[in-house]
C-alpha cells in the first residue's frame, strides 16, 4: 500500500465530523489550509476548494480523539488498505491503553489477551481472517455488550465493547473501523466510573415508568424521550472529560503507528 503521502478525504472527514459533533472544527481548519474564509451561509461550508488534504497538514489542526476520524478517512488508499491501517491503529489502542485497565484477576483477562492475539496474527502475520473472526464472536457473546451477554458484567462492558470485538463485517463493509466509537466506548467506560454518572442512572431508572403527561401517550412518551436525549447529552460531557487527560497519549499512538507503517509498508500488507 501506498502510505508516503498520506491524503484525507475531506467529505467523508467532515461528515464524521458533524456527526460527532464537532464539523464547525474541521471547516475551520479545511477552510484555513485553503488560506480562505469560512463562508458566512451554512449551505457553502461544505463546497470545500479541495476533494482532500495532506494528513501530515491536517494533524496538526486536530486532537488524537479527531486524528481517528482522518484516518477512517484517508483517501489514497483501497479500502482493504485502510482497514489494515485503521486495524493496526486499533490493536495499539486496545494493547497500550485499553489492556491496562482490565485487571489481571478478572475473567475477561486472557480472553481479550486471546483476542488481541488472534487480531495482531491476521493484521501483521496474515493468518487466516477466520481465525479472528470465530474468536471475536466468541468474547462479544461472552462479555461485550450483544445481545447475549447484555448487562452480565455492567462495570466493564464498555470497555469490552470497545476492544476489537466486532469482526470484519463492518469494517470491510464500510471501510474502516469507526476509530472514534472504539475511542468513545472506552471514555464511556471512564466516565461510569464517576459518582456523576451513576447519580444519572438512579435518575433514569427512578423516571422509568413516570407518567410526565397525564392522559396523552404520545406526549408522555416524547417528555420521557426528551429526558432521556439530556441525560444522554450530559454523559457525552462526562464521556469529554474522562477522556482529555489521555488525547496526547492517542494523538502519539496514532502518528507514531503510521510513521511506522511508512517505514515499513510490508508489515501492514
Amino acid at each position: 500500500m501506498e502510505l508516503n503521502e498520506l491524503r484525507v478525504d475531506v467529505i467523508r472527514l467532515c461528515e464524521r465530523a458533524v456527526y460527532a459533533g464537532w464539523g464547525l472544527h474541521v471547516l475551520r481548519a479545511l477552510w484555513a489550509m485553503a488560506e480562505q474564509p469560512v463562508p458566512e451561509k451554512e449551505e457553502d461550508r461544505l463546497n470545500l476548494p479541495m476533494q482532500s488534504v495532506s494528513y501530515e497538514a491536517l494533524c496538526l489542526r486536530l486532537n488524537g480523539y479527531m486524528r481517528l476520524a482522518a484516518v477512517d478517512s484517508l483517501a489514497n488508499l483501497s479500502d482493504a488498505d485502510r482497514v489494515k491501517v485503521g486495524g493496526v491503529i486499533l490493536l495499539a489502542m486496545a494493547n497500550r491503553i485499553f489492556l491496562p485497565h482490565v485487571p489481571a484477576e478478572h475473567a475477561a483477562r486472557q480472553p481479550t489477551e486471546a483476542l488481541l492475539g488472534h487480531f495482531s496474527a491476521w493484521l501483521v502475520d496474515g493468518a487466516p481472517a477466520e481465525q479472528y473472526v470465530a474468536e471475536a464472536y466468541r468474547y462479544r457473546s461472552r462479555f461485550g455488550t450483544t445481545v447475549t451477554a447484555i448487562r452480565t458484567d455492567p462495570e466493564y462492558e464498555e470497555l469490552f465493547d470497545a476492544m476489537p470485538s466486532a469482526g470484519l463485517d463492518y469494517a470491510m463493509g464500510e471501510g474502516h473501523w469507526d476509530l472514534s466509537s472504539h475511542w468513545h466506548g472506552f471514555g464511556r467506560f471512564l466516565a461510569a466510573q464517576g459518582a456523576d454518572w451513576q447519580a444519572l442512572r438512579v435518575l433514569e431508572q427512578k423516571a422509568d415508568g413516570v407518567e410526565f403527561v397525564s392522559d396523552d401517550e404520545y406526549g408522555n412518551d416524547e417528555a420521557h424521550a426528551a429526558l432521556l436525549g439530556l441525560l444522554d447529552a450530559q454523559r457525552d460531557g462526562y464521556v469529554d472529560v474522562a477522556l482529555k487527560p489521555h488525547d496526547a497519549a492517542l494523538a502519539e499512538l496514532v502518528d507514531g503507528v503510521l510513521a511506522t507503517l511508512r517505514r515499513e509498508p510490508a508489515r501492514a500488507a
